[in-house]
């Protein structure tokens, strides 16, 4: 008889929080959790060059493997670039039906027996059944300006026709509608209204399909730590305006409340199944002011290096992103070389601490940031910089303190587990993000494979004694690459504040 799993992501979940607001009397299921299930501390790194993504994280979370093995290496990259089987074929080739609700890289979406709703950066509406795409209609509304009065109407009946509370819809309505200039009030607003509503749909999803396996991601916990970390956080953050902190201080806790509301009510639609909670990463504070971070100035970077036409480039974090422009006459290979010879003469280091290239060519760079010690003692206003025979100063180059958060990525992330069947409050040691898979498997009672980098938890369960050598034989992806508009994932980048707008 199959076993049903429910899986649960929490973007940036951290038990750095959840201890906390524990500790101060919030949180019950989560502290259920703890105390009747296995938990451990999961270690997120994929590339040690470069701060965790996303994309990539989830792929090694899905495949067991790593990112060299599986291929994902970017926001931008697409499902049809991933070279090893993920749980959903794996489930699939075992007659498991899955759900998917928001797991990064399932667009365009493939049918895996039940619904799926790929994940936020999706290039377009499409959805398994049609009718849900009015999920990704709301999630692509949200960072434009509201449309017209009858659009806006059809969307919210069609939500409403997705179990969607009707008392929430309009809630969203007139809170997306109304104007205020307390951008830190509709910032919490709009990440709860949403995250209420996709939680609505995927139960109504979850109840029609009764899927052997689902998973659903909840965004809001890394948003939410970037935006609202210092009004709560007294201890590193001892100078946030008393104002400020009265009005902000208690929205990470409420953002981390409405979770844990959200996966008691998911527990409470099949206390049968196993619950596994998981995250990409986790969030830590960043002390604003203990050093000035250094961004690219795109256009006079581009300008200067007369490769303004040639290519593209937009801004990820303190990151970014080239892509050579059609017809260009210089290719990535070149530009690959040409950024790793960009050099800051007068302390004789690489402009660019990072220069790297993925398989699809797209060039990530990074300038060489002052928390490595190499500009000490020396005059930033007097630096120069020589690309290839031309040299220009610094400071037409970049700009300082770039981005306006308050906590960032940290590479311990959360796995949690739990089944009624199974001994209560095992604190596991430490894991890593590649022991899920193998970890979910055993759960399942299905035979891991000798390919994987992680291994199983010690859950209670016993492993497999069947193996496989790999399961990529399950990868048959479309070769004919999908039209991919890039302007999706750039708006959604914008929206959690990794891009900024040029």
């Amino acid at each position: 008889m199959k076993k049903q799993i429910i899986i649960v992501g929490l973007d940036g979940g951290t038990f750095t929080l959840i201890d906390e607001f524990i500790e101060e009397g919030s949180l019950s299921f989560l502290k259920f959790l703890k105390e009747n299930g296995s938990h451990a501390r999961m270690l997120s790194i994929d590339q040690n060059t470069r701060v965790p993504i996303s994309p990539t994280i989830w792929t090694s979370l899905a495949t067991g493997k790593r990112a060299e093995k599986h291929n994902i290496k970017s926001f931008f990259n697409l499902q049809s670039d991933i070279k090893s089987a993920r749980f959903f074929e794996i489930f699939n080739h075992y007659g498991y039906s899955v759900g998917n609700f928001g797991w990064e890289l399932t667009w365009p979406p493939e049918d895996y027996g039940a619904f799926n709703i790929p994940c936020n950066m999706a290039r377009d509406n499409r959805t398994i059944p049609k009718e849900a795409s009015a999920v990704q209609e709301l999630r692509k509304r949200s960072r434009k300006k509201a449309s017209g009065f009858l659009s806006n109407l059809n969307l919210f009946f069609r939500l409403f026709s997705l179990k969607a509370d009707f008392i929430t819809l309009v809630k969203t309505a007139l809170d997306v509608s109304k104007k205020s200039n307390d951008k830190r009030k509709k910032q919490f607003m709009n990440l709860m209204n949403g995250s209420r509503i996709h939680f609505m749909v995927f139960k109504n999803l979850y109840k029609k399909y009764n899927p052997d396996a689902a998973f659903y991601f909840i965004p809001i916990t890394d948003s939410g730590a970037h935006y609202f970390w210092k009004y709560y956080d007294k201890k590193n953050f001892p100078d946030i305006d008393a104002k400020k902190r009265s009005a902000y201080g208690s929205y990470l806790k409420k953002i981390y409340e409405e979770v844990d509301r959200q996966l008691q009510e998911i527990h409470k639609m099949n206390e049968d199944a196993d619950l596994f909670v998981i995250s990409d990463h986790g969030m830590k504070p960043i002390m604003e002011g203990s050093f000035e971070t250094i961004s690219l100035r795109a256009k006079k970077f581009l300008e200067i290096s007369e490769l303004e036409s040639k290519v593209e480039l937009y801004h990820v974090g303190l990151n970014c992103v080239i892509n050579v422009r059609e017809n260009s006459p210089i290719d990535s290979k070149f530009l690959y070389n040409y950024f790793k010879n960009v050099v800051i003469t007068s302390i004789k280091k690489p402009f660019f601490e990072i220069v790297e290239m993925d398989n699809t060519g797209r060039i990530f760079l990074k300038v060489l940031q002052r928390d490595k010690g190499d500009y000490e003692g020396k005059d930033f206003s007097n630096l120069q910089v020589r690309m290839g025979s031309t040299v220009a100063a610094m400071s037409e180059l970049v700009e300082l303190n770039d981005l306006e958060r308050s906590a960032d990525h940290d590479e311990w992330g959360i796995f949690m587990h739990y089944s009624k069947n199974l001994k209560s409050g095992k604190n596991l040691p430490d894991c890593e993000i590649y022991d899920f898979l193998p970890t979910l498997l055993k759960c399942a009672a299905l035979p891991a494979a000798d390919d994987f980098d992680g291994k199983s938890l010690d859950i209670g369960y016993k492993d497999c004694t069947e193996r496989v050598p790999t399961y990529d034989f399950l990868v048959k992806r479309n070769n004919l690459r999908e039209e991919s508009d890039d302007s999706f994932v750039r708006d959604e980048l914008k929206r959690l504040g990794y891009m900024k707008d040029e």
